[in-house]
């Protein structure tokens, strides 16, 4: 293996197996919670690894930053308006897409946003390449003391801030809520979209879906629907499928999402990761999902759907009539929701 393509699916791991190597080097923007623990493991980061992060966009968490060593690791240093995502050590170097966060790595489950990168072995030009690239970097770089770790912390509260309703939410503290939880953390749900749907799939729509799908993996030059994945699509439960969507909301539907239907009075929450889409003729887009059991808990909802339901059903209702003249609506990030959010609250 001189250079392997990585992609959603694969690029996590593989990063996590890279960093478990020697002589760790990273130039990786943002750093979100939980990072340390996933990527080295209950005994922190290794004396001898260097990191190199942003600190100017807020983006990184300052938890983590105490956890990599700040403010005296003097392997620590940031370099400001890094964007890089490069991973390095003497089992080869990845470069990507995906920082070190849950939602590009994936700790808690699969990664929220679809991320793509290469892996090059150590023993090719290229990874030569970056070594120097690394080492110049490094040459800017400025060391994470006391001052510059509250200049992030600062930063960080800033960003945490952008986005969030003008109007406090109409929720008691502590009640169950889901709209709540991603208010108290919006970034945490970057990567996860909230579909607001009062509808139901035809069958009609689900064949012609089906057709569309088949005809675009057959021009393929190597198929990637199995015939079993074909039958599975055929008969696929058209509760599950969402439809009449534009071109841009099909581009921009997060692999996992949250569903808030209400067919006519009683709404219901479902948590899904997209399978297929496809967009059809006059701008009609389908997404093919499927239920997922323990996304509700890995996405931080400690409450059950019942008890959630029953507190944010009035702000519910106000979303619902936001929504009112389009039919559904994608919000594809919790910041986005918020957003949403703010706009029914203002309306009152």
């Amino acid at each position: 293996m001189t250079t392997m393509f990585l992609d959603d699916a694969t690029l996590g791991p593989a990063i996590a197996e890279i960093l478990r190597g020697n002589d760790v080097r990273c130039a990786v923007a943002f750093w979100g919670a939980g990072a340390v623990q996933h990527l080295f493991g209950l005994a922190g980061m290794p004396a001898d690894a260097r990191i190199l992060c942003d600190l100017s966009m807020g983006a990184t968490n300052p938890d983590e930053l105490r956890l990599l060593g700040a403010p005296s690791n003097r392997h620590l240093k940031h370099v400001e308006r890094l964007h890089a995502k490069v991973y390095l050590s003497d089992r080869g170097a990845i470069i990507c897409s995906a920082n070190a966060s849950d939602n590009g790595i994936g700790f808690l489950d699969v990664a929220g946003l679809i991320e793509a990168g290469v892996r090059l072995a150590p023993d090719t030009t290229a990874y030569g390449q970056v070594e120097a690239w690394l080492r110049r970097l490094a040459r800017r770089a400025k060391a994470i003391d006391q001052q510059a770790l509250d200049r992030a912390t600062e930063a960080w509260k800033r960003r945490a801030q952008m986005g969030y309703p003008r109007r406090p939410l109409p929720i008691a503290p502590g009640a169950p809520s889901l709209l709540a939880t991603v208010a108290a953390n919006p970034e945490r749900y970057r990567g996860i979209g909230f579909v607001f749907t009062n509808g139901r799939a035809r069958w009609e729509d689900r064949d012609e879906a089906c057709e569309a799908l088949e005809r675009r993996d057959d021009e393929r030059p190597v198929k990637r629907l199995s015939r079993d994945d074909r039958r599975k699509l055929r008969k696929w439960n058209i509760g599950d499928l969402f439809t009449d969507w534009s071109e841009a909301e099909l581009d921009a539907w997060p692999r996992r999402f949250i569903c808030i239907h209400r067919p006519r009075t009683r709404v219901s929450y479902w948590f899904y990761e997209r399978v297929e889409q496809i967009l059809l003729d006059d701008d009609r887009g389908v997404v093919f999902a499927e239920r997922r059991k323990g996304m509700r808990t890995a996405l931080g909802f400690a409450h059950g759907r019942a008890a959630m339901l029953a507190t944010d059903a009035p702000l519910l209702e106000r979303l619902f009539a936001c929504c009112e003249e389009q039919g559904h609506w994608l919000c594809e990030s919790g910041e986005a929701l918020l957003r949403l959010i703010d706009r029914a609250q203002s309306a009152q």
